[in-house]
């Protein structure tokens, strides 16, 4: 898949019921994606599936300020490549499921204002596997239980403060995810009840940044659980 999109937003950045300031964000943003599937044969108690993915994103948002001829500049070019793969293996009534993902990230960040540019360059890469047990109660109703861990890249936010450029950088988010429930469906029916945890380390948030004027950038927290029933 190929998306361009263009964007202009315009605020009002006085803080006040006057129109004394005004910012003008131009955005630009192209991507390219592309996954490739390789999927068993039906029948047999051993299926499996293979894949590989691939994203390009090109992005640029600027702030102008009261038509400025000097702006922020912010442009972040991604480029990743995650090779994946599943196996379900039957014994009955119970499937065994183990998969597992490989990502593969590298981002290239640059801040411009007038004469003022900050670069940055980054590589992330991480392992995210997957393991479940699914037991058929019914042929049509099963219980089922899952673990998995998942990634989010790292992350570069850059900001103006007292005429300097503040560029932040962040550290991938990661999760352990623990899934159980259960999944019944025959006809226009369907029913789904499920119990999870997460179990976040670096979670990225964004808040006020007191040594850059305080204006809000992206950072990591410790940790962060997320407890949940649907």
């Amino acid at each position: 898949s190929y998306q361009k999109t263009l964007s202009y937003l315009v605020t009002d950045v006085d803080r006040t019921n006057l129109a004394l300031n005004r910012a003008d964000l131009p955005g630009t943003q192209e991507t390219y994606s592309q996954e490739l599937n390789l999927v068993s044969p039906d029948g047999g108690r051993l299926k499996w599936f293979l894949g590989l993915f691939y994203y390009n994103d090109d992005s640029t948002i600027a702030t102008i300020v009261n038509r400025s001829p000097i702006f922020n500049s912010p442009r972040l070019k991604t480029e990743a490549v995650a090779p994946f793969g599943e196996v379900n293996l039957s014994f009955g009534d119970i499937t065994l499921i183990g998969g597992l993902r490989y990502n593969y990230e590298r981002k290239d960040y640059s801040l411009t204002r007038g004469p003022l540019i900050e670069t940055r360059r980054k590589t992330f890469e991480n392992v995210t596997p997957r393991l479940g047990v699914r037991f058929a109660v019914t042929p049509a109703s099963n219980i089922y239980a899952t673990w998995s861990r998942g990634f989010k890249s790292g992350l570069f936010d850059g900001i103006l403060s007292n005429g300097a450029l503040v560029v932040n950088a962040v550290n991938p988010e990661k999760v352990s995810a623990f899934e159980a429930g259960y999944k019944y469906g025959r006809g226009r029916t369907s029913l789904s009840v499920a119990a999870f945890h997460y179990d976040y380390s670096n979670i990225q948030f964004q808040a006020f940044n007191p040594h850059a004027g305080g204006l809000p950038q992206v950072f990591n927290a410790a940790a962060a659980e997320i407890y949940g029933a649907a």
